[in-house]
């Protein structure tokens, strides 16, 4: 019981200071400099298109200068949403990298690793300062969405292969 108490206090009190660490950059942000023409030439290449021709722009590799199309998309959501700050962009890569951090602690779990394990492995990947420049510039976003992609695809792969351990290969069809 005073175990538990101790664990969850613990957890507050990292899930506090990590929020108030990024607190007062976040709110001073600054668009990087990419994003100074990024989006204004994003906003400008999409307007009066149709919804197709929009999506064809998006996932198309062109043009080079804004990269992956995974970018494209990402800045054309997240701007449409909430407009062109710099706030809203470090947001959804911060909700993302909190996201990544459960993702983790699952993988953990699932490695049938101690909870406390987990939760310290799950804990140092949150406040890891190598993460810190893909927060606060908004173009380095992908490198937060390839590592929830590889932690997820990592997850699905031990979910399923403990599945095909107990219950045996799949059958399709009778």
């Amino acid at each position: 019981m005073k175990r538990n108490r101790c664990r969850t206090a613990t957890a507050a009190f990292l899930a506090v200071a990590f929020v108030y660490a990024f607190w007062l950059p976040w709110k001073t942000a600054l668009l990087e400099n990419d994003m100074w023409w990024m989006l204004p030439t994003l906003r400008a290449s999409v307007e009066g298109k149709s919804f197709m021709e929009i999506l064809v722009y998006l996932l198309g590799p062109w043009p080079m200068a804004f990269g992956q199309p995974v970018l494209k998309v990402y800045l054309y959501v997240v701007t449409n949403i909430f407009g062109a700050s710099a706030q809203p962009l470090i947001a959804a890569g911060l909700l993302l990298h909190g996201v990544n951090v459960v993702v983790l602690y699952g993988i953990c779990r699932l490695l049938q690793l101690s909870r406390r394990i987990a939760f310290m492995a799950a804990s140092i990947h949150a406040v890891a300062f190598a993460h810190f420049h893909d927060f606060f510039f908004p173009s380095h976003f992908r490198h937060v969405f390839a590592m929830f992609t590889i932690f997820l695809l990592f997850q699905c792969y031990l979910r399923a292969e403990r599945r095909l351990s107990t219950a045996g290969p799949l059958r399709i069809g009778a």
